[in-house]
């Protein structure tokens, strides 16, 4: 069963994102604490997919408990969804913590409900699934992406652009095949350059020799050789 830590201050908030969470999964297990010291120490006891976390806590600041779980090599990449009233705050969080996302308060039912069932869908183990990590080296470092966030990926003579949910990247030096021994099998090739990640995959268009994406992600093209990989679709 996956954990997910609610950390924030008020009760009737804590309430309202655990019926939300329950909502979408069931089984996710919910730890809830205004207390940053109770939480970590629950995360150092526990497996913990995610956090959800307010800024202003009953001891110390949510950004001090975000900078103690990084400091914990198991929770170097799992998702953040900070909870703030400050919006001026988003970019310092998404640079500083690597955080997936952020509510700012008063949120509603259907803004919370979208973040929530994405960090669910992709950002949470479950017993049987560890979170796939896809590591590139790089010149300048090392660029590490989970796998579920990746929606495909398209190689050019060895020029990589990788779009994810958060935004598009551009590397180099690996070839589509090399890719192809990185990631799992939920990534289909559907032309010569392109690995599509099928859980992204709304519409086979035949006719126009293009794949319409999930969530207005857009529209790539799909080569006719590759269709045999899409019949079990």
């Amino acid at each position: 069963m996956s954990d997910v830590i609610i950390l924030e201050d008020n009760q009737h908030v804590r309430m309202h994102l655990g019926k939300i969470i329950t909502e979408i999964d069931k089984e996710m297990k919910i730890y809830g604490t205004g207390y940053a010291e109770e939480a970590l120490t629950y995360a150092k006891e526990n497996e913990v997919s995610a956090f959800i976390v307010d800024i202003h806590l009953l001891d110390y600041s949510g950004i001090e408990f975000v900078r103690k779980i990084r400091d914990i090599d198991t929770y170097m990449m799992t998702p953040v969804i900070f909870i703030t009233g400050e919006t001026a705050m988003e970019l310092y969080l998404y640079r500083r913590f690597h955080c997936y996302s952020y509510l700012v308060k008063p949120f509603n039912y259907d803004v919370a409900r979208e973040i929530l069932t994405e960090v669910i869908r992709c950002g949470v183990k479950t017993e049987s699934v560890e979170k796939k990590k896809v590591i590139f080296n790089q010149r300048g470092g090392r660029f590490i992406f989970q796998e579920c966030e990746i929606v495909y990926i398209e190689v050019l003579r060895r020029k990589i652009e990788i779009q994810t949910l958060d935004g598009r990247y551009l590397l180099s030096g690996y070839s589509l095949k090399e890719i192809r021994m990185m990631v799992s099998e939920s990534f289909v090739q559907c032309h010569r350059s392109i690995l599509v990640n099928r859980e992204y995959v709304k519409v086979l268009d035949k006719k126009n020799n293009s794949i319409i994406l999930t969530d207005e992600l857009g529209i790539i093209s799909y080569g006719k050789k590759y269709r045999v990989n899409f019949d079990l679709f």
